[in-house]
């Protein structure tokens, strides 16, 4: 009975804290990777110089989680290590694009919980602190 309790709080806490996030980064930027591949696309690219820079260069906040499919990947060892790696790219990419005026956290997230396709999961979210723009879910084309 204590278990279930205890199990019930954390996933409560969990949810809060989710929701919490969501409201203090409100503007989402999404990038898809290809399969297995931590390589930013030229599309991605010129997506993230034409709709994330511009909002960054006024300095601000960065969350950016990186992500994967469900599949194994060998080439990497472990989703959680190729979300990381995608994850990282993004950040070093706006790193170079925006200078030292942005502070970017980022991290792996392994497996992308939710109803979407594999392609869909294959992702990186790029959350912005809400006072850089008004925009809300940016996606690149799949």
């Amino acid at each position: 009975m204590k278990r279930m309790f205890f199990l019930v709080l954390v996933v409560g806490l969990i949810i809060q804290a989710q929701a919490q996030a969501q409201d203090v980064f409100q503007d989402v930027f999404v990038v898809y990777f290809r399969t297995d591949n931590a390589e930013i696309t030229p599309e991605n690219k010129k997506f993230l110089l034409k709709n994330v820079v511009p909002v960054l260069l006024t300095g601000g906040e960065v969350e950016i989680r990186g992500y994967a499919d469900q599949r194994e990947t060998l080439k990497w060892g472990s989703n959680l290590r190729l979300s990381t790696e995608r994850a990282n790219t993004v950040a070093k990419f706006l790193r170079q694009n925006c200078g030292n005026n942005v502070v970017i956290e980022a991290q792996g997230c392994a497996v992308y919980i939710g109803d979407f396709t594999l392609q869909e999961k294959r992702r990186v979210e790029i959350r912005i602190n809400p006072d850089q723009s008004d925009l809300k879910i940016i996606p690149t084309k799949q």
